[in-house]
């Protein structure tokens, strides 16, 4: 089994695995965030957040508030107040603000697009 990590790009949100032992010439840090330096460019360690939102935004994952990253194709439902978002599972979760409403704005936009395909 070789010796990897999994890291991505902070300009391009690119997911790239690297082999330790042959393609990372070293490694530094960035406010206590693992950086990798390679032969094809700089990559940091997903440890954050906000890289998680970089890596996973193509996938429907928003940032709801600054500590809860949402995958908004799981959403079923969103409060009237639009803090609060619901899964098909009866969980929900509470947002300490109020980026529900542009969850909300990106969601009916996404209803109103596969509404246009459908006819």
């Amino acid at each position: 089994m070789e010796n990897e990590v999994t890291v991505v790009s902070r300009e391009t949100g690119e997911v790239r695995k690297f082999n330790l032992d042959t393609e990372v010439y070293f490694v530094s840090l960035d406010k206590k965030i693992p950086i990798f330096h390679t032969n094809s460019g700089t990559f940091y360690q997903i440890v954050t957040l906000d890289v998680f939102e970089k890596w996973l935004g193509t996938s429907g994952f928003k940032m709801l508030d600054t500590v809860n990253l949402v995958n908004t194709n799981l959403i079923t439902e969103i409060s009237e107040d639009f803090r609060t978002v619901y899964f098909n599972d009866d969980r929900s979760l509470y947002a300490s603000t109020n980026k529900g409403r542009v969850i909300a704005h990106d969601l009916m936009h996404l209803v109103r697009k596969a509404k246009h395909r459908d006819e």
